[in-house]
């Protein structure tokens, strides 16, 4: 991840980051959207975002039987707190999203709109927060689904990190 905001990242490096982050999403988005949290927020699906993003720039997507995580070593978001703590995850990236792709027009040579699409999968990354903020306080009002939730987040944080490159 450190390597995507560097100011020589280059373009075969973001391919590689590209695949590794639609190997996360392919792994977390179908329990994730199985609930009804996501329809509720207008949450943006990220894995096709990447798998578009690679077609742009004409890379092939990683096969899912070849990633870097399945379904097996993915946290579980197969529970309603669960699912609100990967969403407080991959929510919150959307605004850090913002600055990746500011940085990735300036350093990366011209290409496809699409191929950096997946940094700003909406129109207003704040509005989003705020709507998933005001999910979030009742949907864990009760101690275990802030402790579950909050749980979730962590291990979502840790597979980015350890897919990405940031270690285990």
């Amino acid at each position: 991840m450190q390597r995507l905001m560097a100011p020589d990242c280059s373009l075969p490096e973001y391919v590689g980051l590209l695949g590794r982050f639609c190997t996360v999403y392919g792994a977390l988005e179908p329990a994730l959207q199985q609930g009804p949290e996501a329809a509720r927020l207008g949450y943006a699906p990220r894995q096709a975002l990447f798998v578009q993003a690679l077609q742009a720039l004409q890379a092939d997507s990683p096969a899912p039987e070849t990633g870097w995580i399945g379904p097996r070593t993915a946290p579980r978001v197969d529970r309603t707190a669960a699912r609100w703590g990967c969403l407080y995850v991959v929510e919150g990236s959307a605004l850090g999203g913002q600055l990746i792709h500011r940085h990735l027009r300036q350093c990366l040579p011209p290409c496809p709109p699409q191929a950096l699409a997946p940094w700003l999968p909406y129109a207003d990354a704040g509005r989003q927060w705020a709507v998933l903020r005001q999910h979030l306080e009742p949907a864990l009002a009760a101690p275990q689904a802030l402790d579950e939730a909050i749980e979730t987040a962590v291990a979502v944080f840790g597979v980015f990190q350890e897919v990405l490159g940031g270690g285990p």
